[in-house]
Parts: structure tokens; sequence; C-alpha cells
């Protein structure tokens, strides 16, 4: 019976080693580096193939619209650190905010919660962005 409690207890040891190694290697993507003002745009899920990077307002994504898999606000904190990102070119359609720091490692997770009546409304992020502002949230 010793033998077994021994087993079991050596086995949660392990269990809790590799989660604590897997909350800190996530932990770890999300803080790559100091904030540097941009906002990231992946083509990728878990910010894979870096489409662009913007540190302004962008009334159209170019090559990045519509192909967002994962975004990342890496902006700086203070006055309009947050991003609104916009299912129509020009910040039209439905919308979304993007809190300064945040990470969303899926957007097919993610829909378009706010609009006006617009066209996007509940639609998935996952390549649905079309532009995005900077603004306080």
């Amino acid at each position: 019976m010793t033998r077994m409690r021994n087993i079991v207890a050596a086995s949660m040891l392990v269990a809790l080693a590799a989660l604590t190694g897997a909350v800190d290697a996530q932990a770890a993507t999300a803080t790559k580096r100091d904030p540097d003002g941009f906002l990231f745009v992946y083509n990728g899920i878990y910010q894979l193939d870096n489409c662009d990077q913007f540190d302004g307002n962008m009334p159209t994504w170019g090559n990045c619209a519509n192909k967002s898999e994962s975004l990342w606000n890496n902006g700086y904190p203070g006055n309009l650190d947050d991003v609104l990102v916009f299912w129509g070119y020009n910040y039209g359609g439905a919308w979304r905010g993007l809190y300064n720091g945040a990470l969303l490692n899926n957007l097919s997770e993610f829909t378009f919660d706010y609009s006006n009546g617009e066209p996007g409304h509940g639609k998935p992020l996952w390549h649905n962005i079309a532009s995005s502002k900077w603004v306080n949230l």
C-alpha cells in the first residue's frame, strides 16, 4: 500500500511540474517583450506567421485584411492604447475592442460584438478583420 501511495504521489508531482511548465510557457508567449506601440497581426494561431504590425490607425489592412488568425496589442499603456478591429474597410461594419496588452491566440473563438446595425455583427474575427483604430476603451 505504501508503494502505491508513493507511485501516486510521484505521478502527481510529475503532473504538477508539467502543468507549471505549460503555464510558464504560455505566460512567456504573452509577455515576449516590453510594450513597443504596435498591434501585431498574424496569419497563424498562437502568433505564427507575422503578417504585419501597425502603430497607427489603419483604414485598410492591405495584405493582412481578412486573413488574420491571432492578434496581440503590444501598444504603449496610456492614452489611445486600446484597439478596435473592424469587419469592414475604413472602420466600417461591426467591431470588437482589444485592450492594451491583450493577446488573442485563436480568433476563431471571438466574434464582432458591437455594431450600429452594420454588417458583421456576431461573425467570427477569424479571417474577417479589415481595419483597426487606436482608441480608449
